[in-house]
């Protein structure tokens, strides 16, 4: 309307204050990046107290696409997905014209870009040696909202594919296959899932030069403990070994280059080991890995570890490295050996920021739902404490390094469209959409290493509507909850399945 106005006053024609109500774009009004799949609000502000708006794209200054065809002039806000049918660019404008007056409307007061967004792979990116039968992390960083599909590439040729589909948050646990042959001509490429599915806009990246995947150079090779970790009697930790061998391994536990002890006679591997009170304290322990019909292939840890008596507590998630969202629920897990509650804090910097839980019990575990008034960073580190040991030197423990907290992602749908409850769950999901959709809405849920392990199609919803899934056969644990429409992300939201 203020354009419509000025240009009759301009020509000398007077315009009544009460003739229309002023309606004012006020983003995206310039210069903004926006990416293609993710959600963004486009605002306005308008005089009128009633009626309703039609939102329209233009690039280049000519209509491009209608964005939304009706929607009240008093919301003030409209959150939109650019498709993947959207053209990158950076002279798009978003025009908002009343349907109660077409002569009120306004358009963005400067161009903004819509792109495609960027993956980048971080490692393996070039010159790395991993072993067959290893474990390592595949690192990357994106500006996307959609999963992505991670391949194997040898000799400029995909090889395998790792995973169809994974959260974009930057890091997978890939165990390599045995039966991947050996070669120095691999890289690894990373794609989003509309991508993968056939997008005008591609959005991938390949390691930068080749990475090398071997075979062991000892059949077995002790990974954990490998010199330098203190662990205490009673707690409980996992010994990790790669090897080339077909058979189950014995492992010993061996004090000052002497056999001390049978920790298990066989196993496939990894094995937990729950140290017995009986071990006594010392520095110089190492662990024997053994294969049980080739008694020749074994390894010793490369140095010595320490086992320790007396209470203790050791913070292991998050223990450094993990990004956690602001308004999702984590799981914040520890060892101990003690009978009292414990306190758990939330420092950042080094220096104490809030507190999590003042005393729970020293059960291992607790949920926390992060707020979302925390400040994003990645200083955070996690102290936990004896509620009953808070003296001069209370036993407590701090995460090894720090951890990052990250602005709400498309998880918890802080753009309204669905919510998703409860959370933790138990045996029934609950699905509501504040809008309708007169096409079908796909909820999936994917487990940790981004298998789709349920799904539910449901044909139109309702505004105002609530849609119940049965998640029974669902184990405890961590999952990824993921509502599209149209291949239009509503919600990612994580989900932790407790009973």
């Amino acid at each position: 309307m203020k354009k419509f106005a000025l240009s009759l006053l301009m020509l000398g024609v007077f315009v009544p204050s009460f003739s229309f109500a002023s309606l004012s774009v006020v983003a995206p009004n310039g210069g903004e990046n926006w990416t293609i799949g993710c959600p963004y609000a486009i605002q306005w502000l308008s005089s009128n107290t009633a009626g309703t708006i039609k939102i329209e794209l233009y690039k280049d200054n000519n209509f491009c696409m209608t964005i939304c065809s009706q929607v009240p002039v008093t919301m003030s806000s409209y959150t939109w997905i650019p498709p993947v049918t959207v053209v990158a660019a950076g002279t798009y404008k978003v025009k908002i014209t009343s349907l109660t007056s077409a002569a009120a409307f306004d358009f963005s007061d400067g161009n903004f870009a819509i792109n495609p967004g960027t993956i980048t792979v971080t490692s393996p990116n070039g010159g790395e040696v991993w072993q067959k039968g290893s474990t390592h992390q595949i690192l990357w960083t994106d500006n996307i909202c959609d999963n992505v599909r991670i391949e194997l590439w040898k000799g400029g040729t995909l090889s395998s594919v790792i995973t169809t589909s994974t959260p974009s948050n930057g890091s997978f646990t890939w165990a390599i296959p045995a039966a991947v042959v050996s070669g120095n001509d691999y890289k690894i490429k990373i794609m989003s899932i509309a991508s993968a599915t056939g997008a005008t806009s591609l959005v991938f990246d390949f390691s930068d030069n080749n990475f090398t995947i071997g075979t062991p150079a000892t059949p077995i090779t002790v990974v954990t403990p490998n010199g330098g970790e203190v662990w205490y009697s009673g707690g409980s930790y996992i010994i990790k070994w790669i090897d080339a061998i077909a058979e189950n391994v014995k492992i010993e536990l061996w004090k000052n280059g002497v056999f001390n002890s049978v920790i298990c006679p066989s196993t496939p591997g990894p094995y937990t080991w729950v140290i017995p009170a009986s071990v006594i304290a010392g520095n110089d322990y190492k662990v024997k890995v053994i294969g049980l019909t080739s008694t020749a292939s074994y390894d010793f840890s490369d140095n010595n570890f320490t086992i320790a008596q007396g209470s203790f507590i050791i913070v292991t998630s998050p223990n450094g490295g993990e990004m956690w969202a602001k308004g999702s629920t984590r799981i914040i897990t520890w060892q101990d050996n003690i009978p009292w509650d414990v306190r758990i804090e939330l420092w950042k910097g080094g220096a104490f920021y809030s507190l999590i839980n003042a005393s729970t019990p020293s059960t291992g575990s607790c949920y926390w739902a992060i707020p979302v008034t925390l400040p994003t960073g990645s200083d955070y580190k996690v102290r936990i404490s004896a509620v009953s040991n808070a003296g001069t030197a209370p036993l407590a423990d701090f995460s090894d390094n720090n951890f990052s907290i990250t602005g709400p992602s498309p998880a918890g749908s802080p753009y309204g469209l669905v919510k998703i409850y409860p959370n933790p769950g138990n045996n029934v999901l609950h699905v509501h959409f504040t809008e309708a959709s007169a096409t079908p809405v796909e909820t999936g849920i994917y487990d940790h290493a981004g298998n789709l392990v349920l799904r539910q199609v449901t044909e139109s919803v309702a505004a105002d509507m609530t849609v119940e899934m049965s998640i029974s056969s669902l184990q405890n644990g961590n999952y990824l909850v993921v509502v599209k429409q149209d291949q239009r992300v509503l919600s990612r939201e994580y989900l932790v399945i407790s009973r």
